[in-house]
C-alpha cells in the first residue's frame, strides 16, 4: 500500500515509523488518499475514524466503507457492524485509505474508504504478538503465525481477541466490547508463481454496549458550552440503570420477551473468501475475489429522549415510582428508548479485473457482484431511569417499560448490484495527465415490509385499536441502472507546481434499511455530484495542495426518532427525503522543515446546509432549508506533527479542531468548538520488539457533541439556558501502552 499510518490500534511494528507521515507527492496516487490516520480515533477503541466530507454519509451503506482484498467487509453498516469481525491487527498486511471517486467506481459508495489486505504466509515461518492495555483495564491481543506447509503452499493464523470495560463501567457487564476473532488462510502458488490462490476462513464472536454508555446528562449554559453535574463526571460515570436487562414485545409475535442487552447485542459471524491473482507474460494482470458471510446480529441502541425536570414530575399525570417498592419517586427523570436490532444477513460479493499498463495508458476493467439478504426486525420499548450514577429504572403509572413498539421496525428482502467498471491513468502528455473511469451499475431490490403507523404493542398482523388497520407485509420490487463517472485532470505548469481538477458523479437508489420504518420510502434515486479545482506544489521537504470543492446529495432518505417540542415527552418516527450540499475550501501541507521532522497541517472551510427539508411532526410543519446541517462543522483543523529522537524512537501528537457545531435540527442550539488530541511514543526496542504509548484527549478536555437528543424541533433557543438535556461526550483522557514482538 502506498501509505500505511502508524496509530494507535495498529503496533508501530507493522510499518517502519519513517512511514507515519510520509512526504509524497499528491497527484501520485489516483485511487488512495494520503495524510490520513484513520485508525487513530477519538470515537471508539475499535474502528477506522468517520472522515468528514460535508454530507451525512454515516447511513447503512455509506461511510466509514471498509474493505478486505478490495471486497466491502458487509455490504450494510447496520445493523452488523464491520467491526464485529474487522479489526486492525496482525492479521492484516496493509491498510490504506481510498479516495471517494475510488469508492465510488469500485463500491458505488459515497465517501472515503478503508481498504485493507488479509495477511498471507510466507516461506519462512513467522510470527506477530500486539498487546495493548489503556488505564481503564481494557486489554486487546492479536497474533499471527504464518509458514509453508509444502512446496508453493503456505499458511497463515490470527487470532484476535479485545476485552474493553469502556471507561464508564457498566455494573451488570464487565465487558463493553468484547470481540473474538479467528482467521485460517491458505495459499497456493503455480506456474512459478505467476499464479496465486488463497483461502480464507474468519470465524466471530461480539457484542459492543458502547451505546448504553456513550450519552450522558449535562447542562446546557445556552451559548455553546455545558458543565457537568454534580457527581457525574462525562465518560467516567455510569448512567445506564443497574440491572442491564430489558422487557419488550417481540415485533414478530407480539409475545411479551426479557432478556439482557448484552444477550441482544450479541452477534456471531462466518465468513469466507477467496482470492485468486495472475500475471501473465504480457504484462496483463487479472484479480478475481470472492466473498459469501453469513451473520446472525444483534445491535442494541439506548437514546436518550428527553429529561423531565422535578416540577413537571410533580404536576404530571405520570406517577413515578420505585420498581417492587411502590415509593413514590420525586427528581428529574430521563426518558429513554431503546432499540434491539436483530438479523440474519447473508452477504455474497464477487470481483473480477484485469489491468495493464500499456505504453501512457495504466488502465483497468472489471465487473463486480455485490448481493444481501437480509431478514431484519427491531423491537422497541421506552423507560424511565433516575439521574445519578448507577441509577434505578423506575415504574411510569405502574410499569417499568412502555410504548412497545412504537418505533419498531421491519424489513425482509434481498438487494443485489452487478456493475460493470473501468478506469484508465493517462499521460497525454508529459505535462497533462488524465485520470477517467465509469461504472455502470444495475440494481434489484425485492422487500417485504410494513407500511403502517407504529402503535403501542403492534407486530406483524397487529391490527391498530384507533384505525383498525392492519398490520400485514407487503412486497415492493424495483430495478435501476446506476450510472457513476469519474475524471481527474492534472496539469503541470512546472516541474513542481501545477492545476488540479476532480468531478465525481454517483447515482445510488434506495435501500433494504430504508423500509424499516412505517413510511413508505421516496422510490427516486440520490445523485452525488463532487467537483474539485485546485493547485498543488511539491518538493524535497515541501508539498501542498489547496483546493476548492462542491458535493451535493440529492433525495437523502433518513428517519429521525423526534421528541415533542412541547415536553409531553412523546416520541414520533418520521421518515423523509431531503437535500445536502456543501461548498468547501481545504488546504494540505506536508512538510520536513529540518532533519528528523515531519509536519502535516491540514485546514477546511465548508458550509453544509440542508436543502428541500421539510418535516411534519405532532401535529406541525418545520422547515430546515438552509440549515447547517446537525454535527457538522464549517471549520477543520488537523496538526500533525513527529520527531524522531533517535532512529529508533520517535514521538509524535495528532491534534484536530471541530469548529461549532449545531446541536438540534433548527439550528436553535449549538456547541462550541472543541480539539480532539493525540500523543505518543513509538520506540523499536530492537528488531523484533516494539514498544508504544498513546494518549487519547491529551488536553484533558470536557465537553459533548454530536446532537441533543430529544431537542431535534427545538426553536426558541432562549428556553435552554442553564437546561438539563443529555446528549454525546468527548471521550475522556485515556493511556494506553502496547507491545509488539517478531519472532
Amino acid at each position: 500500500m502506498a501509505y500505511f499510518p502508524v496509530n494507535a490500534q495498529i503496533s508501530p511494528h507493522n510499518v517502519a515509523l519513517k512511514d507515519s507521515i510520509r512526504l509524497k507527492e499528491p497527484i501520485a496516487s489516483k485511487r488512495e488518499e494520503a495524510n490520513r490516520n484513520v485508525m487513530l480515533n477519538a470515537e471508539s477503541n475499535s474502528g477506522p475514524r468517520f472522515i468528514q466530507i460535508g454530507i451525512p454519509t454515516g447511513s447503512a451503506v455509506d461511510v466509514p466503507t471498509i474493505l478486505e482484498n478490495d471486497m466491502p467487509a458487509v455490504y450494510y453498516f447496520f445493523p452488523r457492524n464491520p467491526n464485529t469481525f474487522w479489526r486492525a491487527g496482525s492479521g492484516l498486511s496493509g491498510i490504506g485509505v481510498l479516495k471517494i471517486s475510488e469508492v465510488a467506481i469500485t463500491t458505488g459508495r459515497v465517501g472515503y474508504g478503508v481498504n485493507s489486505y488479509t495477511r498471507k504466509g510466507g516461506d519462512k515461518f513467522a510470527g506477530q504478538v500486539n498487546y495493548g492495555v489503556n488505564h481503564f483495564g481494557m486489554q486487546r491481543f492479536d497474533m499471527n503465525l504464518s509458514g509453508k506447509l509444502a512446496k508453493d503452499l503456505n499458511y497463515s493464523g490470527s487470532v484476535y481477541q479485545m476485552f474493553d470495560p469502556g471507561s464508564a463501567k457498566l455494573p451488570f457487564s464487565e465487558i463493553q466490547d468484547r470481540a473474538s476473532i479467528y482467521t485460517g488462510v491458505l495459499t497456493k502458488y503455480f506456474n512459478q508463481r505467476r499464479g496465486e490462490l488463497s483461502l480464507i476462513y474468519r470465524h466471530s464472536d461480539a457484542y459492543s454496549l458502547s451505546f448504553l454508555s456513550s450519552y450522558a446528562p449535562f447542562i446546557y449554559k445556552g451559548d455553546g458550552s455545558i458543565e457537568e453535574l454534580p457527581g457525574l463526571p462525562l465518560g467516567t460515570t455510569n448512567i445506564a440503570p443497574v440491572d442491564g436487562t430489558v422487557t419488550y414485545k417481540d415485533m414478530i409475535s407480539g409475545e411479551t420477551k426479557s432478556t439482557t442487552f448484552r444477550d441482544a447485542a450479541k452477534s456471531t459471524i462466518n465468513q469466507g473468501m477467496a482470492t485468486f491473482n495472475y500475471k501473465y507474460d504480457n504484462g496483463l494482470k487479472l484479480k478475481v475475489n470472492g466473498m459469501y458471510s453469513n451473520s446472525d446480529a444483534g445491535l442494541v441502541l439506548t437514546l436518550p429522549t428527553s429529561i423531565i425536570n422535578s416540577s413537571d414530575v410533580q404536576s404530571s399525570p405520570n406517577v413515578y415510582t420505585y420498581p417492587g417498592t411502590g415509593s413514590a419517586y420525586t427528581g428529574d427523570v430521563l426518558n429513554r428508548l431503546g432499540l434491539l436490532d436483530r438479523a440474519k444477513i447473508n452477504d455474497a460479493f464477487f470481483l473480477a479485473e484485469l489491468s495493464k499498463k500499456s505504453g501512457n495508458h495504466n488502465w483497468r476493467i472489471g465487473i463486480n457482484e455485490m448481493y444481501s439478504n437480509v431478514d431484519h426486525h427491531a423491537s422497541s420499548v421506552q423507560y424511565s431511569q433516575e439521574i445519578k450514577e448507577d441509577p434505578s429504572r423506575l415504574s411510569r403509572n405502574g410499569s417499568e417499560f412502555y410504548n412497545f413498539n412504537t418505533n419498531g421496525e421491519y424489513y425482509n428482502g434481498y438487494e443485489s448490484k452487478t456493475a460493470l467498471y473501468f478506469t484508465d491513468d493517462w499521460d497525454i502528455t508529459p505535462k497533462l495527465n488524465l485520470y477517467y473511469g465509469a461504472r455502470l451499475e444495475y440494481m434489484n431490490l425485492d422487500v417485504d415490509y410494513l407500511p403502517y403507523a407504529r402503535f403501542n404493542g403492534v407486530y406483524l398482523g397487529a391490527t391498530n385499536p384507533s384505525t383498525n388497520e392492519v398490520s400485514n407485509i407487503v412486497n415492493y420490487k424495483t430495478s435501476r441502472v446506476n450510472p457513476i463517472v469519474t475524471a481527474a485532470l492534472v496539469y503541470k505548469l512546472a516541474p513542481k507546481y501545477g492545476i488540479t481538477g476532480e468531478f465525481t458523479y454517483n447515482v445510488q437508489n434506495p435501500t433494504l434499511v430504508n423500509y424499516a420504518g412505517s413510511q413508505v420510502p421516496i422510490t427516486k434515486n440520490s445523485a452525488v455530484p463532487l467537483g474539485r479545482v485546485g493547485v498543488y506544489y511539491t518538493s524535497d521537504k515541501f508539498s501542498l495542495v489547496s483546493a476548492y470543492s462542491m458535493i451535493k446529495k440529492t433525495n437523502y432518505f433518513t428517519r429521525f426518532n423526534l421528541t415533542d417540542p412541547d415536553g409531553s415527552g412523546q416520541v414520533e418516527t418520521v421518515g423523509t427525503a431531503y437535500d445536502v450540499q456543501t461548498f468547501g475550501w481545504t488546504t494540505d501541507v506536508v512538510t520536513r522543515p529540518f532533519n528528523n521532522f515531519n509536519l502535516h497541517l491540514l485546514f477546511t472551510y465548508q458550509k453544509p446546509q440542508y436543502k428541500n427539508f421539510d418535516v411534519t411532526a405532532f401535529g406541525n410543519t418545520y422547515s430546515f432549508n438552509n440549515k447547517i446541517v446537525t454535527g457538522q462543522s464549517k471549520i477543520l483543523i488537523e496538526v500533525d506533527p513527529s520527531y524522531n529522537l533517535t532512529k529508533d524512537l520517535r514521538v509524535w501528537s495528532s491534534f484536530r479542531y471541530f469548529g461549532k457545531q449545531t446541536a438540534n435540527l433548527s439550528n436553535a442550539l449549538y456547541f462550541n468548538g472543541r480539539w480532539e488530541t493525540f500523543g505518543g511514543l513509538n520506540w523499536a526496542l530492537n528488531k523484533n520488539i516494539n514498544l508504544g504509548a498513546t494518549v487519547i484527549n491529551l488536553l484533558n478536555q470536557t465537553g459533548a457533541k454530536g446532537s441533543i437528543s430529544g431537542a431535534e424541533l427545538i426553536t426558541d433557543a432562549s428556553r435552554y439556558q442553564n437546561f438539563l438535556m443529555a446528549g454525546q461526550y468527548l471521550r475522556p483522557f485515556t493511556v494506553e501502552f502496547s507491545l509488539g514482538a517478531r519472532f
